[in-house]
Protein backbone atom coordinates (compact mmCIF):
# COMPACT_ATOMS: atom_id res chain seq x y z
CA UNK A 1 0.00 0.00 0.00
CA UNK A 2 1.10 3.52 -0.75
CA UNK A 3 1.67 6.32 1.63
CA UNK A 4 -1.75 7.76 2.54
CA UNK A 5 -0.39 10.97 4.03
CA UNK A 6 -1.44 14.05 2.14
CA UNK A 7 1.26 16.12 0.55
CA UNK A 8 1.35 19.79 1.32
CA UNK A 9 2.66 22.12 -1.29
CA UNK A 10 4.30 25.21 0.17
CA UNK A 11 2.74 28.48 -0.94
CA UNK A 12 4.25 30.09 -3.98
CA UNK A 13 5.47 33.69 -4.27
CA UNK A 14 2.07 35.04 -5.34
CA UNK A 15 0.32 33.44 -2.38
CA UNK A 16 2.98 34.73 0.04
CA UNK A 17 2.64 38.25 -1.38
CA UNK A 18 -1.17 38.18 -1.08
CA UNK A 19 -0.92 36.95 2.52
CA UNK A 20 1.62 39.67 3.28
CA UNK A 21 -0.75 42.21 1.72
CA UNK A 22 -3.60 41.02 3.94
CA UNK A 23 -1.39 41.12 7.04
CA UNK A 24 -0.16 44.65 6.33
CA UNK A 25 -3.66 45.80 5.39
CA UNK A 26 -5.07 44.54 8.68
CA UNK A 27 -2.46 46.55 10.59
CA UNK A 28 -3.20 49.62 8.46
CA UNK A 29 -6.94 49.28 9.08
CA UNK A 30 -6.36 48.92 12.83
CA UNK A 31 -4.13 52.01 12.82
CA UNK A 32 -6.65 54.09 10.86
CA UNK A 33 -9.48 52.90 13.13
CA UNK A 34 -7.45 53.81 16.20
CA UNK A 35 -6.59 57.17 14.69
CA UNK A 36 -10.24 57.87 13.95
CA UNK A 37 -11.20 56.82 17.46
CA UNK A 38 -8.63 59.12 19.00
CA UNK A 39 -9.53 62.04 16.74
CA UNK A 40 -13.27 61.75 17.33
CA UNK A 41 -13.04 61.02 21.05
CA UNK A 42 -14.75 57.64 20.73
CA UNK A 43 -11.48 56.06 21.90
CA UNK A 44 -10.96 57.75 25.24
CA UNK A 45 -7.56 57.23 26.84
CA UNK A 46 -8.62 58.99 30.01
CA UNK A 47 -7.62 62.32 31.47
CA UNK A 48 -4.33 61.09 32.94
CA UNK A 49 -3.01 59.57 29.71
CA UNK A 50 -4.33 62.44 27.57
CA UNK A 51 -2.31 64.81 29.76
CA UNK A 52 0.85 62.86 28.82
CA UNK A 53 0.24 63.14 25.07
CA UNK A 54 2.14 65.75 23.10
CA UNK A 55 0.12 68.97 23.28
CA UNK A 56 -2.34 66.94 25.43
CA UNK A 57 -4.08 66.18 22.15
CA UNK A 58 -5.68 62.86 21.22
CA UNK A 59 -6.39 64.40 17.80
CA UNK A 60 -2.66 64.99 17.24
CA UNK A 61 -1.95 61.45 18.51
CA UNK A 62 -4.51 60.07 16.06
CA UNK A 63 -2.99 61.98 13.15
CA UNK A 64 0.46 60.70 14.13
CA UNK A 65 -0.81 57.12 14.37
CA UNK A 66 -2.33 57.36 10.89
CA UNK A 67 0.81 58.90 9.40
CA UNK A 68 3.43 56.79 11.18
CA UNK A 69 1.70 53.40 11.20
CA UNK A 70 -1.36 53.46 8.94
CA UNK A 71 0.08 54.97 5.78
CA UNK A 72 3.30 52.90 5.66
CA UNK A 73 1.37 49.66 6.23
CA UNK A 74 -1.13 50.62 3.53
CA UNK A 75 1.81 51.16 1.16
CA UNK A 76 3.20 47.72 2.05
CA UNK A 77 -0.21 46.14 1.46
CA UNK A 78 -0.63 47.80 -1.95
CA UNK A 79 2.90 46.95 -3.06
CA UNK A 80 2.61 43.34 -1.87
CA UNK A 81 -0.68 42.94 -3.72
CA UNK A 82 0.91 44.23 -6.93
CA UNK A 83 4.11 42.22 -6.46
CA UNK A 84 6.26 45.37 -6.37
CA UNK A 85 9.90 44.43 -5.80
CA UNK A 86 10.51 47.55 -3.69
CA UNK A 87 8.33 46.10 -0.97
CA UNK A 88 11.14 44.57 1.06
CA UNK A 89 12.40 48.06 1.84
CA UNK A 90 8.86 49.36 2.42
CA UNK A 91 8.06 46.52 4.81
CA UNK A 92 11.32 47.00 6.69
CA UNK A 93 10.56 50.70 7.10
CA UNK A 94 6.93 50.06 8.12
CA UNK A 95 7.97 47.41 10.64
CA UNK A 96 10.60 49.74 12.08
CA UNK A 97 8.10 52.57 12.34
CA UNK A 98 5.59 50.32 14.08
CA UNK A 99 8.26 49.15 16.54
CA UNK A 100 9.28 52.75 17.12
CA UNK A 101 5.63 53.75 17.59
CA UNK A 102 5.20 51.11 20.28
CA UNK A 103 8.43 52.11 22.04
CA UNK A 104 7.47 55.79 21.88
CA UNK A 105 4.00 55.01 23.15
CA UNK A 106 5.41 53.23 26.19
CA UNK A 107 7.77 56.12 26.92
CA UNK A 108 5.15 58.84 26.42
CA UNK A 109 2.05 57.38 28.04
CA UNK A 110 3.93 55.22 30.57
CA UNK A 111 1.34 52.47 30.36
CA UNK A 112 1.65 48.87 29.20
CA UNK A 113 -0.96 46.96 27.24
CA UNK A 114 -1.15 43.49 25.73
CA UNK A 115 -1.86 45.21 22.40
CA UNK A 116 1.59 46.76 22.51
CA UNK A 117 3.15 43.31 22.72
CA UNK A 118 0.93 42.08 19.88
CA UNK A 119 1.89 44.95 17.60
CA UNK A 120 5.57 44.77 18.53
CA UNK A 121 5.36 41.15 17.44
CA UNK A 122 3.52 42.20 14.29
CA UNK A 123 6.38 44.57 13.46
CA UNK A 124 8.88 41.71 13.66
CA UNK A 125 6.61 39.35 11.72
CA UNK A 126 6.16 41.93 8.95
CA UNK A 127 9.90 42.38 8.44
CA UNK A 128 10.69 38.66 8.59
CA UNK A 129 7.80 37.79 6.28
CA UNK A 130 8.87 40.42 3.76
CA UNK A 131 12.47 39.20 3.85
CA UNK A 132 11.35 35.65 3.18
CA UNK A 133 9.01 36.77 0.42
CA UNK A 134 11.28 39.21 -1.43
CA UNK A 135 14.89 38.41 -0.52
CA UNK A 136 16.74 36.54 -3.20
Amino acid sequence: MGDARPTITPPGPAERRRALAAFAASTAVAAFAGAAGLATGSLDLGREINARLPAHSPVLAGAALAAIVGVPHAVVAARAWRGDGRNLRSATIAGGLLGGWIAGQIVIIRELSPLQACYAGAAVVLVVWARRTYAR
